[in-house]
C-alpha cells in the first residue's frame, strides 16, 4: 500500500516540475519579447512568472497598439 502512495506522490511531484518548467519557459518568451519593445528583461520576467505570462502578452499588444508607425524626427520635418 505504501509503495503505491509513494509513487503518487512521486508522480504528482514531476508532474509539478514539468508545469513549473513550463510557467518558467513561457515567462522567459513573453519576457524577450517585451524586452524588444523596450521593457527591461529582468522586470518583464518577474512581472510575467509571478503574475501570469498572459498578462506579458497583453502588455505587449497594448505596447504595439500605442507604437508610433514613423520616427518623431520624420514627423518633425515634415511639419
Amino acid at each position: 500500500m505504501t509503495s503505491h502512495f509513494h509513487f503518487a506522490v512521486f508522480a504528482s511531484y514531476l508532474a509539478f516540475a514539468i508545469i513549473v518548467m513550463l510557467w518558467v519557459m513561457l515567462s522567459g518568451f513573453v519576457a524577450a519579447r517585451l524586452e524588444k519593445d523596450g521593457i527591461a528583461f529582468r522586470s518583464a520576467f518577474l512581472i510575467c512568472a509571478f503574475l501570469t505570462p498572459v498578462a506579458g502578452i497583453l502588455a505587449v499588444r497594448m505596447m504595439r497598439a500605442f507604437k508610433a508607425g514613423r520616427p518623431l524626427t520624420a514627423t518633425t520635418l515634415r511639419s
